[in-house]
């Protein structure tokens, strides 16, 4: 379970106005969205990538968001899981080191898909991504405090 005090930053997090989020924090989101898209088209004809593109087309549902190499529009959650696939295929995304781990892989595709869905900015997934960069940075803090013994929370 999540302690009050890291559940409350991670909170506050969310409700950062974007706005509010510093230009180079914001050029740095950037080049992980450009490196993104690149490894996406990158990706997209790699078997993994044809084989989920080909189930999501053929699942059908609202059209609602887009799909590297697809020309039709699927679903949100559908484009979340082709794009997702095709930016991970040659495993070449971006390594985020704070947690050993793939984050724009895991955050882009879904954002973009809901930012299509809703008709919202680019900038809006880009903010989604800035967030989870700060909540990892919040979480390794907070890991580093439980390293040092125990704490109240």
């Amino acid at each position: 379970m999540l302690a009050p005090r890291t559940l409350n930053g991670l909170l506050d997090i969310a409700a950062i106005p974007s706005d509010s989020i510093p230009a180079s924090a914001r050029a740095m989101g950037r080049l992980s969205l450009y490196d993104w898209f690149t490894v996406t088209r990158a990706g997209e004809n790699e078997p993994v990538a044809k084989i989920v593109r080909g189930f999501v087309a053929d699942e059908g549902g609202k059209e609602a968001a887009s799909v590297a190499g697809l020309d039709k529009m699927v679903p949100a959650r559908a484009a979340a899981l082709a794009n997702g696939a095709a930016s991970h295929a040659l495993d070449y995304d971006d390594t985020h080191f704070t947690h050993v781990g793939h984050r724009s892989v895991a955050i882009l595709p879904a954002a973009l898909a809901v930012a299509e869905e809703i008709d919202a900015p680019a900038s809006a997934a880009l903010d989604a991504l800035l967030r989870a960069e700060a909540s990892i940075r919040t979480g390794k803090r907070n890991r580093s405090r439980r390293e040092q013994g125990p704490q109240d929370e």
